[in-house]
């Protein structure tokens, strides 16, 4: 990782901030850059990342601030190391969750003196967030100002722009609803909420309603589009020029009030359906909060119904379809990642299975990518592959470049790998290992009992039953106990739900806060990835997909209640000679066994089929019982 010098930058920023006349008369104290796009994506398009562009800080998730005279960057513990590395001397890392970091609303109140203005683009921030922002300003004497220009578009030269894939149509043998199934179930809540429409922003919503998939954001299956539905019809937003003829059809077929409109027209559409739909009928609408405060802005309060968002509670929740494909693509997935750590344990026992010029950070995530792509059905890498030797481990969103950083793989150290894939017959995957390569006996004691505690959280995880509709942030603890127990832990979630064919993060999140509320119910795609990282040392990391599934308990008619556990989809071995077997209980022992034995009965099965002998012969020692 490198930095750049962001001077001129920061120096034509802080000139827009105080040209009244782009401004309508007004100057700015002070703008937000924050990391989203007007959809909320988790992952950007190029033309979107703009608080990368200003500040050089790659990673996903923080908010840049600037002022007359200081520009800092928040972001959490998932990126200190990286931000430390990609900032220069001109910013403020702010290190999000620690007591002593102000967040950008105390660090604002604190020292912009009263009347001042902070600019924002309303677009891409979420309507909860810009809210809470603007009364903890208010208090203050400090205005929020929506920049209906973007600034850092203004100083962005040679600026990306908007990328249009073309599109895919997904049979309904692997989506189980139609469009029109899934129109019903919407609009049946929608008329339980007593509203009258709904604006839908979130494009992986979209791309599950219609059963359309794009490839407009690297690492997505999303296209660039809104949507309006209310009782009378539905209204698209998107590249038309890639619609066709016979896909407009399929879809009128579904529902004959389709209507077509370009992407770029959404906001001018809104604003004349606010008017005559809204506000002349007195109908209401869902809106949700995590939509950006723009869209909200337009509406009249009294007219809104904030809520979180119905697709996004149904989509979360996978039908049988969905849960058949799913299992088929983490068989076939499950093959590549086993025959890939095969190949890189063989290079370090005496077999050149991989070049050995490839055995680098970069190249060896490419390489992974390679075997992955070359699947049946493949569709892209559902996120950037993070490959960590050594102390690049321990960064935890650690995406390997051809720089300084890129780390030669050597024996006698830990190599973290956390890869994914999207695959057109319905599915995403999402799956860490963590190995030691060249001669075990050299691991410390400490790493090794480091990595059993990891593995006791995910197995602990893992085998849980617990009420269906628990709260997720419920369950989170079982996998930091037994690092907890002696004085460790780590700075991330623990789970996440995992879309089909779609976003590989989505609700429900496991993690120590309260997050939205969307609970853990059955038929739901979830991972399970707890680890530990020491900064310049090492990381580790073991994440599987689990689907929840109904659980058999001792008194399962005693009450109204259903039970559900997990139930591993990923198939990848776990170094069992990392593992120090006494820190393991009889129960997290028979699970890792039992586990081990699954991977070996299905995925070995698969290697034979592929004639692929060696790797079987590999596997068959990899799961042999502790």
């Amino acid at each position: 990782m490198s930095t750049k010098d962001t001077t001129k930058l920061l120096a034509g920023l802080r000139t827009l901030m105080k040209d009244s006349k782009i401004l309508n008369s007004i100057e700015l104290s002070a703008y937000i850059i924050p990391s989203t796009d007007a959809h909320n994506s988790e992952y950007l398009s190029p033309k979107d990342k703009r608080r990368h562009f200003i500040s050089n800080f790659s990673g996903s998730a923080g908010t840049a601030l600037v002022t007359d005279k200081n520009a800092l960057l928040w972001t959490d513990g998932r990126y200190f190391l990286q931000a430390s590395q990609e900032l220069d001397s001109n910013w403020i890392l702010m290190k999000d969750g620690f007591p002593e970091t102000p967040s950008i609303a105390d660090w604002l109140c604190t020292n912009l003196p009263r009347n001042s203005n902070v600019g924002i683009d309303a677009t891409l921030y979420q309507h909860d967030l810009y809210s809470n922002l603007d009364k903890k300003l208010c208090t203050h004497g400090l205005s929020l100002v929506n920049t209906k220009q973007n600034l850092v578009d203004l100083i962005w030269k040679n600026k990306p722009v908007l990328n249009f894939e073309p599109l895919l149509q997904i049979d309904s043998k692997y989506t189980g609803l139609s469009t029109k199934q899934k129109l019903e179930k919407i609009r049946s809540e929608m008329g339980k909420k007593s509203v009258f429409s709904s604006v839908v922003t979130s494009l992986d919503e979209v791309a599950w309603l219609l059963n359309i998939r794009g490839h407009d954001i690297p690492f997505g299956a999303v296209f660039f589009s809104y949507l309006i539905i209310d009782m009378d019809k539905i209204i698209l937003f998107t590249k038309l020029s890639r619609f066709s003829e016979h896909l407009k059809s399929h879809l009128k077929e579904q529902d004959l009030t389709f209507e077509f409109f370009e992407y770029e027209d959404f906001y001018s559409y809104f604003q004349g359906y606010v008017s005559q739909e809204l506000i002349k009928r007195q109908h209401r609408i869902l809106l949700s909060s995590s939509s950006n405060h723009f869209i909200h802005s337009l509406v009249p309060n009294e007219l809104i119904v904030e809520d979180l968002s119905i697709l996004s509670k149904l989509k979360c929740v996978k039908n049988q379809s969905e849960i058949e494909a799913a299992k088929k693509i983490h068989i076939r997935d499950s093959v590549v990642l086993t025959d890939f750590l095969y190949k890189l344990d063989a290079c370090f026992k005496g077999k050149s299975l991989i070049e050995e010029k490839v055995l680098n950070e970069h190249d060896l995530a490419e390489f992974l990518d390679k075997k992955r792509s070359e699947q049946e059905g493949f569709f892209a890498c559902s996120f950037e592959t993070i490959c960590g030797f050594g102390s690049n481990g321990a960064i935890i969103h650690y995406k390997p470049k051809l720089d300084e950083n890129n780390k030669k793989i050597e024996k006698n150290n830990f190599l973290l790998i956390d890869s994914g894939g999207h695959y057109s017959d319905m599915g995403t995957t999402d799956v860490t290992r963590t190995v030691y390569l060249g001669d075990i006996s050299t691991c410390s004691k400490y790493k090794k009992e480091c990595f059993t505690r990891v593995l006791k959280g995910h197995i602990q995880l893992a085998m849980r039953i617990f009420p269906n509709g628990t709260r997720p942030e419920h369950l989170d603890s079982f996998a930091r106990q037994a690092l907890w127990e002696v004085g460790l832990d780590y700075r991330h979630g623990t789970g996440h739900g995992v879309g089909a064919l779609l976003n590989v993060h989505e609700v429900p999140v496991i993690a120590n806060r309260k997050g939205v509320d969307i609970f853990v119910n059955e038929n739901m795609i979830i991972t399970d990835e707890p680890g530990y990282y020491e900064t310049g040392n090492f990381g580790i990391r073991i994440e599987n997909c689990n689907l929840t599934i109904k659980a058999n308990t001792k008194y399962q008619n005693a009450s109204n209640v259903d039970f559900i556990t997990f139930e591993p989809l990923t198939l990848v071995p776990i170094q069992k000679d990392l593992v120090v077997k006494d820190l393991l209980n009889s129960e997290e022992l028979n699970w890792l066994n039992s586990y081990h034995q699954r991977c070996f009965d299905i995925v070995g099965q698969e290697l034979l089929v592929h004639n692929n002998n060696d790797a079987y012969e590999w596997l068959k020692e990899q799961t042999q019982p502790l």
